[in-house]
């Protein structure tokens, strides 16, 4: 019997197998994933075969498991949390886990999920990037890390702005344009559109990796190849679309009041939240970067990760000020 099987067990109650070898149970997730009442038909299902765990929901839907070399992703750690396994069982658990993680060329990941956002087109002329929105990209330490557009338009000023945009599977479904230097006053400093539920670099994620970085910007997620939310507030659709990586997410606040609804946030979901030690004045990780560069700043943030939700929501009052 593996580690995560014996865990399991030992927080799950007496549960009668049906005929295709699946304990059922009322499902402890379902409120959490959009039902207005808890589960009490045994609609949950669990499997224990050859060392390998599988659940399901056939009410909210809720999927998750777990085989021999593989990591403990957020979503059974989340299934965990709601049977009753001790936070301090799961970190040990993760720890041993990440020890046997095993990577060969047999092993396959199944594309994680996300919604077919609708393709758009440039509202105005685009052209390629101008010298001098090129060098403010290079100062900021992100001109090399995606593609930029530029536009000749004078509308909204766009002939001064920096675009960056959103592709989803090769086409284009959004776009950031942000003023070069200083704004002038009453002149948008971003001019962006996307679609609703839209998380920022989920092309660039991969299951192969223990930590998802969850960040507010879209510069803040170049910086650190992670993902942006672009608001201070995770709606319910971005936060599943970033669970079916099934990494572990890690949200990296910015140092502002708007920072520490995002963290609070964030230990209510049962995410890490990390708090890097930095000096006063830096309030984000592009402005780590620009300060420390990529790898330090990144190992910054994976040595302050904070997995209980209590301290997170200690530390987040000191931290995002």
């Amino acid at each position: 019997m593996s580690i995560v099987e014996s865990t399991l067990q030992a927080h799950l109650p007496a549960l009668k197998r049906n005929t295709n070898g699946w304990l059922t149970m009322n499902c402890p997730v379902c409120t959490q994933n959009g039902q207005a009442r808890p589960d009490t038909k045994h609609r949950g299902g669990i499997k224990f075969e050859q060392d390998r765990v599988g659940y399901h929901c056939f009410n909210c839907g809720y999927t998750t498991g777990w085989r021999p070399g593989q990591r403990l992703g957020i979503k059974l750690i989340k299934f965990m949390r709601a049977i009753g396994v001790d936070e301090g069982e799961i970190q040990r658990l993760k720890i041993q886990l990440w020890e046997q993680v095993v990577e060969d060329d047999e092993t396959i990941y199944e594309p994680f999920k996300k919604p077919d956002w609708p393709e758009i087109e440039f509202p105005w002329e685009i052209q390629e990037l101008t010298l001098e929105a090129a060098e403010y990209l290079d100062k900021r330490g992100i001109l090399e890390l995606t593609e930029w557009l530029a536009s000749p338009s004078s509308i909204q000023g766009m002939n001064n702005r920096a675009i960056l945009p959103f592709f989803d599977d090769g086409k284009l479904v959004g776009y950031n344009a942000r003023w070069i230097g200083e704004v002038p006053k009453g002149v948008a400093k971003i001019i962006a559109s996307r679609p609703a539920s839209f998380v920022f670099n989920l092309d660039r994620q991969s299951q192969t990796r223990k930590y998802t970085v969850v960040t507010e910007g879209e510069y803040d997620a170049l910086s650190l190849d992670g993902v942006a939310i672009m608001t201070n507030s995770i709606s319910p659709e971005q936060a599943k679309i970033i669970e079916d990586i099934d990494n572990e997410p890690v949200v990296l606040p910015d140092r502002d009041k708007p920072g520490l609804q995002l963290a609070l946030q964030a230990a209510e979901l049962g995410w890490n939240v990390s708090f890097p030690d930095w000096p006063e004045g830096i309030k984000d990780a592009n402005d780590a970067v620009q300060h420390f560069g990529r790898a330090a700043t990144l190992q910054s943030v994976l040595e302050a990760i904070e997995t209980s939700p209590l301290k997170i929501k200690l530390m987040a009052r000191r931290w995002c000020v």
